[in-house]
């Protein structure tokens, strides 16, 4: 599995770059604090993941950034699934990529968090394209290609659709410098570049950074939307170039945070600084996560700009 699909605790670094691009709405967006990310969209036990639904929850409720994953199905179709089979999310079986698009217009998906007991909803398998119509101008969808070769095909449809300014995508790995170099010039100021501590992960070869100032320093021609990064503990956020401001995005299941966002547990109504509070004290300004309703809320009463 590619490492960029397992980097999920973020560190954003934001350059302004406004002055030297035009207004650009992701780089406008990213200006919020807190800026709330949605994991696989606005998901629950009660809205399957990566669905039109919770396409529209998250818009109905402000989210800033919603994260979605693609697939591609054998006539070339970019879907909106996580997986590389039907099987968890759906009431289908078999591999994404061996069924054509009209197969899978017969496919349900399965609420919370998918399995053969999970209950099916009346939602359909969405399209990529779908889901950028629904977010244009309102939000910026993060597009998570789980398969490399697909990137010339999404970043065709991103152009299609003129839906350049409301889309971010991970970058290339720090060794394919030449391959980012190639991007077009707004996919390269969209791109979140990964990084991850010294030591940040268990029993995975990751290339180590010894802080986010010498990963900024080897991106510094490329102006990326972000770095997602993973850290072992809060010192490595406040590790930033000075003068750079920095939002930290928290996912579920690996990295610091991660320990604290429990998938869909009810920690979080509980006592959502525990999830969110130390991180805006190490100097967090944003975050990717399983609760994005109740980051909204949470970011209500919290005294960041959130114009």
């Amino acid at each position: 599995m590619p490492l960029r699909v397992l980097l999920i605790m973020a560190v954003s670094l934001h350059l302004f770059a406004t002055e030297a691009y035009g207004t650009d709405f992701a780089v406008e967006r990213f200006k919020r604090v807190p800026f709330v990310m949605a994991h696989r969209s606005c998901w629950s036990p009660e809205v399957p993941e990566n669905s039109l639904k919770g396409i529209d929850l998250c818009l109905k409720n402000g989210v800033d950034m919603l994260e979605v994953d693609t697939q591609h199905t054998r006539d070339g179709v970019l879907v909106v699934i996580h997986d590389e089979t039907l099987d968890r999310t759906t009431n289908l079986t078999g591999r994404v990529a061996l069924s054509s698009y009209n197969e899978l217009s017969r496919a349900r998906l399965r609420y919370g968090l998918g399995g053969p007991d999970a209950k099916l909803s009346a939602e359909p398998l969405p399209t990529l394209a779908q889901a950028l119509r629904r977010i244009r101008g309102k939000a910026i969808l993060f597009i998570d290609i789980k398969n490399p070769e697909d990137r010339p095909a999404v970043l065709d449809l991103v152009s299609r659709k003129h839906a350049e300014q409301y889309v971010a995508m991970y970058a290339f790995a720090q060794d394919d410098l030449e391959a980012y170099r190639r991007l077009p010039d707004w996919a390269q100021r969209h791109m979140i570049v990964s990084v991850v501590e010294n030591g940040a992960i268990d029993g995975a070869t990751v290339r180590p950074w010894p802080d986010l100032s010498a990963a900024s320093h080897e991106f510094s021609e490329f102006h990326p939307l972000a770095f997602m990064v993973i850290p072992k503990d809060l010192h490595f956020v406040g590790s930033k170039v000075s003068g750079d401001p920095i939002a930290l995005l928290t996912a579920p299941i690996y990295g610091l945070a991660g320990a604290r966002d429990e998938g869909l547990g009810p920690k979080v109504d509980k006592d959502p600084d525990y999830l969110w509070g130390d991180l805006l004290k190490a100097g967090a300004t944003g975050f990717m996560t399983n609760h994005p309703l109740e980051l909204v809320e949470y970011a209500s009463h919290h005294p960041g700009d959130r114009r």
